[in-house]
């Protein structure tokens, strides 16, 4: 329901829709990136606000993810493997919860899968416009989930590393501009609200200093791995944290 309702509230206005509107008035920014959002907004307009509206994208999803694996795996480690880390994929009780659910997680997966495909051919190729491909989709998936995107980075850099065929700095030269590509594009939506007036946007849910990137560091970071209780909401007159 916690999604549905932002969903819901998306689809009452233009404004709604930009800034990710938990609420029909606007008054909070939800606590998620907008561009899961705005798929099942879309949708929802036109089947109808209803479950599948919410569930189809994150289940088409799920579905895409599974050859893309297959894909992956297979061009590394072969045929066998690849059926098999497929396999394991479609049917882990984890992935099949993902797909039934309203949230953004099967969304950032399959944007994970691609982004690894990509930085493969990439790397194949030695291709510098599929580096930049591959650092583009990275920027896609932190609008879908933040940070949790980056999770592939390490392997992504040592990989891109040990197999490129250039020397040292010619490969850092070109892993520098991709990394720039892809904050401008992680960051493209974040700014444009993050230079707003206060008084011209909604509040940002969970973050006492009504920001975005407190949000991103604190609420969906450190507070996610550190040892501490994760507020559900918080307002900037709170003085024990919650509301």
């Amino acid at each position: 329901l916690f999604y549905a309702s932002t969903v819901y509230s998306m689809g009452q206005s233009l404004s709604n829709f930009f800034f990710a509107a938990y609420d029909p008035m606007g008054t909070f920014i939800v606590d998620k990136p907008p561009l899961g959002f705005w798929v099942q907004t879309i949708l929802s307009k036109v089947i109808g606000f209803n479950g599948l509206a919410m569930i189809l994208p994150m289940s088409l999803a799920s579905i895409a993810a599974v050859p893309v694996l297959y894909y992956s795996s297979r061009r590394v480690f072969g045929d066998e493997v690849g059926l098999l880390a497929a396999l394991i994929l479609a049917i882990l009780p984890v992935s099949v919860a993902i797909a039934r659910d309203s949230t953004m997680d099967a969304m950032l997966m399959l944007t994970q899968l691609v982004s690894v495909a990509v930085l493969q051919a990439a790397v194949s190729k030695q291709n510098w416009r599929l580096l930049l491909l591959w650092a583009f989709i990275i920027g896609i998936g932190f609008n879908i989930k933040y940070i949790q995107v980056f999770l592939v980075l390490p392997a992504s850099v040592l990989y891109i590393f040990l197999c490129w065929k250039e020397p040292f700095w010619v490969i850092t030269k070109k892993l520098s501009m991709a990394f720039i590509l892809m904050v401008l594009v992680s960051l493209s939506w974040v700014t444009i609200v993050t230079l707003m007036p206060d008084d011209a946007r909604p509040r940002v849910m969970n973050d006492p200093d009504n920001s975005l990137i407190g949000l991103i560091v604190k609420y969906n970071g450190l507070n996610r791995v550190l040892h501490q209780d994760v507020v559900v909401f918080q307002s900037s007159s709170a003085t024990d944290g919650q509301q």
